[in-house]
């Protein structure tokens, strides 16, 4: 029992964690889809923006309130637990946590069964959190953070964003054994996502499944590690990793998809998050902002 314990400490602190790594942007307070696992907490933050009233150097920044409204939803748009009004001064900050528990306990309500237990039924939920702002966005900037329960430790952090990519485009992630990939897709509350998931290898050939979407909420594809390791652990894997990145082809002109890339450790349902490359100059379609 020990040794799994300590095995399972070992790959949470040894998957990449994603922490803030930008200046907060006025407005940054979207999120794309995001899974969380047993023992997992969502931590949803939101700060009245600048933090400071006044800066030294500057003139005309702004000193309305933050007015919005914290929550999280399924991939249906149905709402995962309590909901936060708040209204923030400069500088000052709110917070929504939805743990694991909590969620699954809401998405049993939501399907009129009885709560499930997460230490027998469910391993692993997706969730899409929301800053509903009211009036001036700007005031608003949100992070989101991955808790861990027991650790009592932030594994992932990420800050919100105005737009997203107009056609998703992934880098390559190194995918290893015992380690699935899974490609999320939304769509936004005016289009929907209308489009082809798949996955190439290194050398530009698809590999696993593909799936077609055509919808204005979530949907997933995974890349078994089985498909790319076939026979391990009988056999040797390679000295590299291989490389796998995900892809999205919209099959329709009117098509919005906000995607995400999950690097999943099966045994325990825990994940790293990873995002689409920045918006690229056109001929590639204009970004989405988000209304």
């Amino acid at each position: 029992m020990k040794r799994t314990t300590v095995l399972a400490v070992l790959i949470l602190l040894s998957l990449p964690n994603h922490l803030w790594a930008q200046a907060p942007t006025p407005g940054a307070t979207n999120f794309a889809i995001i899974g969380i696992a047993l023992g997992q907490s969502l931590k949803l933050n939101l700060l009245a923006y600048p933090s400071t009233a006044s800066i030294p150097g500057t003139v005309g920044y702004p000193s309305n309130p933050c007015v919005a409204t914290l929550g999280y939803q399924d991939g249906n748009g149905n709402l995962l637990g309590a909901t936060m009004p708040v209204t923030l001064a400069v500088g000052q900050t709110a917070s929504l946590t939805l743990s694991f528990a909590e969620a699954i306990a809401a998405e049993a309500a939501i399907a009129g069964n009885a709560p499930a237990d997460p230490a027998n039924d469910v391993l692993r939920i997706e969730v899409v959190p929301m800053v509903t702002t009211t009036g001036n966005a700007a005031q608003c900037v949100a992070t989101l953070e991955v808790v861990d329960n027991l650790l009592k430790v932030t594994t992932q952090g990420f800050t919100g964003t105005v737009a997203y990519p107009g056609a998703p485009i992934f880098g390559p992630e190194s995918v290893y054994p015992l380690q699935n990939m899974e490609l999320n897709v939304q769509g936004t509350p005016t289009l929907p996502c209308v489009a082809q998931l798949s996955f190439q290898n290194g050398s530009g050939n698809p590999v696993g499944p593909t799936k077609n979407v055509d919808t204005f909420f979530s949907a997933s594809l995974t890349l078994p590690w089985q498909t790319l390791y076939p026979g391990f652990p009988g056999t040797t894997p390679p000295v590299e990793p291989l490389l796998i990145t995900p892809i999205v082809t919209y099959t329709s002109p009117s098509s919005a998809c906000i995607a995400t890339g999950e690097m999943i450790v099966p045994i325990f349902e825990r994940s790293w998050e990873f995002y689409p490359l920045e918006p690229l100059p056109l001929p590639l379609p204009p970004i989405y902002i988000v209304p």
